[in-house]
């Protein structure tokens, strides 16, 4: 088998050490299923050939016409930012039409 067949690579832990898993907030997990239902931000993020966190996040948040200003943000700062963005996306996207007579 060679190392192209395999689909990940395992490698054993040295005797005594402990195993720690790193997981996504649920708030960035939101915020990542809903720009995957806009065909037009996803194209706007591909074309951007910076992969910065906060980038993306500045990208997202101009799409939506969130303003953000330019100052150190805090993780629960970014996390709160996560949940508009992921708000005001789905209003993006769930926007009723009316006819109008």
């Amino acid at each position: 088998m060679s190392t192209s067949d395999k689909p990940f690579e395992v490698r054993s832990l040295r005797p005594g050490a402990k195993l720690q898993y790193e997981m996504f907030h649920p708030q960035i997990i939101a915020l990542n299923r809903e720009v995957g239902l806009h065909p037009e931000l996803c194209k706007i993020l591909a074309n951007q050939p910076q992969t910065d966190v906060y980038i993306r996040i500045l990208e997202i948040a101009t799409y939506c016409n969130v303003l953000m200003v330019a100052e150190i943000y805090t993780l629960e700062d970014i996390l709160d930012m996560c949940e508009k963005l992921t708000k005001a996306l789905y209003e993006k996207r769930t926007q009723l039409i009316i006819p109008y007579k």
